[in-house]
């Protein structure tokens, strides 16, 4: 799994899904994930080892505020890995932190979901379902529940692992 997010509280959110969905699946699947801030990516090498993790990962999650904040070097990015990427299937998953006008999507998401096509990855946008408040003593905290067919479909896939990441 990668996991790229564009600053701390984007990152926070990403744990979140990331430890749903371990807490839902780990008797079923192993885990490795390559952790990114979209900052890091303006580095060739690390946008080139994160784009060589990208291309062979069953799951790649994108943590923004709104999709709309998505800059030229992200985008880049993804051009760089998705000729390397392989016809195997997979996931591109989008949580945005703020929810965004749900009746148009932003053209940034249009993007990311052309993105998945290209990449032969489903298109799996997180914002507006599956984010519910978590009713604890930490107020703002939120809770992200995945979708259970969500959970299905990677319940059913072969682990696979980078070996790296960079985490902040």
């Amino acid at each position: 799994m990668v996991v790229v997010y564009e600053d701390g509280p984007t990152r926070d959110l990403a744990i979140h899904v990331c430890d749903s969905l371990i807490q839902n699946l780990e008797a079923d699947l192993e885990f490795e994930f390559t952790w990114c801030r979209f900052k890091h990516l303006r580095y060739p090498e690390i946008a080139r080892q994160t784009g060589h993790a990208a291309a062979r990962a069953d799951l790649i999650l994108v943590s923004v505020a709104r999709a709309a904040d998505l800059n030229v070097e992200v985008k880049a990015w993804f051009e760089g890995w998705l000729s390397l990427r392989k016809p195997v299937g997979g996931a591109l998953a989008v949580i945005q932190a703020s929810a965004s006008s749900l009746e148009q999507p932003a053209p940034e998401e249009s993007y990311l979901r052309l993105v998945a096509g290209r990449a032969n990855l489903d298109y799996l946008p997180l914002s507006g379902f599956g984010l519910a408040p978590q009713h604890n003593d930490r107020p703002g905290e939120i809770e992200v529940v995945p979708a259970p067919a969500v959970l299905e479909e990677f319940a059913n896939r072969q682990p696979h692992s980078t070996g790296w990441g960079i985490n902040e």
